[in-house]
């Protein structure tokens, strides 16, 4: 059967009915167990019966969200939090998945406190099981998250503690892409910071070989970037 008469027939066996949303959750539960199969046909698809038994793998614990929907969407000004909604979208229409059964709005949001840097730390996360750690979805997910996370910070305002955590990576000689990656910013972010850095330096009537010593740019940057400041 299509999704569509599959939906209406397992609404059925409900009082009151389930909505749609909540039926294609347990439906993708069903097919990532291989309880249920999902096969192209025609202009969609068409689910049948899967190679497992549903009597042996009883009972079958998930998480699911209510008939109600928490729409995350509308609730948060958290960008990171959009930007993995995006992904997890993302992902799920590749592997031609319904979102929220792929990974459920709730456990978005324990990703997002969570920060995972690793396919480890995301099985840590709660509401994370161990059927998706081990799936080809999942390692495109956290690929894609661990991308986005690493330029987290771009665009906000710099702390005075990350500006003194710059200046201290500038004594160690720490490479530029090492600090962009410490400050989750991107390299030019870094290098302008730098480049402000030393304008404030000469400001306060620092030279161009004290300036030097404190950013690591080159002598003639240095003289460059401060040559139409007057002191």
């Amino acid at each position: 059967m299509g999704m569509k008469k599959t939906t209406a027939v397992i609404q059925s066996l409900f009082t009151p009915a389930k909505s749609d949303i909540w039926v294609k959750d347990v439906i993708e539960i069903l097919i990532n167990k291989q309880i249920l199969s999902r096969h192209k046909g025609g202009f969609g698809f068409v689910i049948g019966i899967g190679k497992k038994n549903i009597k042996e793998m009883l009972p079958i614990m998930e998480r699911i969200e209510s008939s109600i929907k928490y729409n995350i969407f509308n609730e948060t000004k958290n960008k990171s939090l959009l930007k993995l909604i995006d992904i997890r979208n993302s992902v799920s229409s590749k592997y031609n998945l319904v979102p929220s059964a792929f990974i459920n709005d709730r456990v978005l949001m324990n990703i997002d406190r969570k920060s995972p840097k690793n396919i480890s730390e995301l099985w840590s996360v709660d509401g994370i099981s161990d059927e998706f750690i081990t799936t080809p979805q999942c390692l495109e997910f956290i690929e894609s998250y661990i991308e986005l996370n690493k330029y987290k910070k771009h665009g906000t305002k710099w702390t005075p503690e990350e500006d003194t955590k710059l200046l201290d990576a500038l004594k160690r000689n720490d490479t530029i892409m090492y600090i962009s990656l410490e400050h989750k910013r991107k390299p030019g972010a870094i290098n302008g910071r730098i480049q402000k850095f030393a304008c404030e330096l000469y400001k306060n009537k620092k030279s161009i070989e004290e300036i030097h010593e404190i950013t690591r740019l080159d002598r003639e940057k240095i003289r460059f970037i401060t040559g139409s400041i007057a002191r």
